[in-house]
């Protein structure tokens, strides 16, 4: 099946040790390497997140590959665990760092999968991954798919390419369409791809009204003007404004202001 939707970076220091917090249980049927997003204690099922679920439902159940683009902070990861999460799909999540090793992606999905360190050659570790793909049979999460290079990109062609591996990908990133484009191996085989955007107008109120109750100070059009000035209709920037308020228990609008302003990268 071939459907197309037209339209940070992680430390460059050496993998910490497993046993701490990069080798991370983040839930029952999610194993990762590296940091995952810290997904939200409540949750509005936005069109964006429809859209996420119904792409991985496709992708998992017929072992395909799809990419999601869009800029940072819009979500595209935490959508893409939570439909994970709730079809029940085993998966990992793996976070490319800016400049990968040749033999990241082996080890770090080894070491997901495992839970334990993995050690070995590159052939060795592709050897073991081979035997254990096709037990695991889950969704591989690549995030930050825009620093991917071109040994990264052949690896998960030929671990996609060999149909007894029976595992599926969803590449996420700022621009991944373009890096992945100039690789005409890996590009053949993306299912479908998607350009991930915020918070549409109508979505806006219902979001922050379900996401940040401790708002419910702040009237509906005090939202969409910090929206229009700071947020942008990105949902991480909202969820760092609220962070910066935590210790009010009902942030005012000029709190909230206040706080939009410290979060670096947002004012404009």
């Amino acid at each position: 099946m071939t459907t197309s939707t037209p339209t940070k970076r992680k430390s460059t220091s050496p993998p910490r040790n497993p046993d701490t917090a990069e080798m991370t249980q983040f839930t029952g049927r999610l194993a990762t390497y590296g940091f995952p997003p810290r997904m939200p204690q409540r949750t509005f099922q936005t069109r964006e997140m429809s859209m996420v679920s119904d792409i991985v439902s496709v992708i998992a159940r017929n072992n395909e590959v799809g990419l999601i683009d869009g800029a940072p902070g819009l979500g595209k990861t935490c959508a893409a665990i939570h439909a994970a999460q709730a079809l029940n799909v085993p998966a990992v999540y793996l976070a490319i760092s800016t400049n990968p090793d040749p033999n990241d992606i082996h080890r770090m999905l080894l070491t997901a999968i495992q839970g334990t360190r993995a050690t070995g050659s590159r052939v060795s570790m592709e050897a073991q991954l081979f035997d254990l793909l096709p037990q695991w049979g889950g969704l591989i999460v690549v995030d930050e798919a825009q620093y991917l290079r071109y040994r990264g990109i052949q690896t998960l062609r030929y671990l996609h390419a060999d149909g007894a591996s029976r595992c599926s990908m969803l590449l996420a990133g700022w621009e991944a369409k373009k890096i992945v484009n100039k690789h005409e191996d890996l590009a053949s085989r993306i299912a479908i791809t998607y350009q991930f955007t915020g918070l549409d107008d109508d979505e806006l109120v219902p979001f922050v009204r379900t996401c940040f109750p401790s708002l419910k100070k702040i009237k509906d059009t005090e939202i969409r003007q910090m929206n229009e000035i700071y947020a942008h209709g990105m949902p991480r920037a909202w969820s760092k404004a609220v962070s910066l308020c935590s210790e009010i228990e009902q942030p005012s609008f000029e709190a909230m202001t206040s706080a939009f302003l410290m979060y670096r990268g947002v004012a404009s």
